[in-house]
């Protein structure tokens, strides 16, 4: 995928910036810098951050995977240039779980 990318679109790479994160702390952990230049320039969110452990206990699961996508989604309503986000935190997990948890954040934070 990536050779293909640098033939035929040889910057597109130059774009793509990480920036130190944690879904699991207020904010993302992310430092003000960082946070404004998100909301400025950042047009595409791949959310991948979750815990996939069976044997981790429900609390730290729900943090990771529920609360963390809802400070995904909060700092991404901030996105000026925002075109899509991208969810894949959990493949493995229950589907109607997952359909439950965009339509309660959809209907109660994302687009209120």
């Amino acid at each position: 995928m990536f050779d293909r990318l640098r033939k035929e679109k040889p910057d597109a790479l130059q774009k793509v910036v990480l920036i130190q994160g944690d879904v699991l702390l207020e904010e993302m952990g992310l430092t003000v810098e960082s946070k404004a230049r998100l909301q400025e320039e950042i047009s595409v969110v791949f959310h991948c951050a979750a815990t996939l452990r069976l044997e981790a206990n429900l609390k730290d699961s729900v943090e990771m995977n529920a609360f963390g996508t809802w400070r995904v989604l909060q700092l991404a309503r901030g996105m000026k240039q925002l075109k899509v986000c991208l969810h894949d935190g959990i493949s493995s997990a229950n589907f109607l779980y997952l359909i439950y948890l965009y339509w309660f954040l959809k209907m109660h934070y994302f687009f209120s």
